[in-house]
């Protein structure tokens, strides 16, 4: 077996299950910043019309789009 195969996060003094939830924590945040630059670049190209149908009046979405995806 070579070095690097034998090399696992465990080895490290870590067991191999807190390295995963690390992972699992970056993609999560990763996946909602993606998540909320889509949202809030749909919302930034809607029209007055549009964002009364869906109760929200153009300045709040006006901000709410201007906001950085990691705000």
């Amino acid at each position: 077996m070579s070095r690097l195969a034998s090399t696992t996060p465990a080895s490290y003094g870590r067991p191999a299950s807190s390295a995963l939830t690390g992972w699992a924590r970056i993609t999560a945040v990763l996946r909602q910043w993606s998540h909320r630059y889509r949202t809030r670049t749909a919302l930034a190209h809607l029209d007055a019309h549009l964002l009364n149908d869906i109760g929200i009046d153009p300045l709040t979405a006006e901000a709410e789009a201007e906001r950085k995806f990691w705000n």
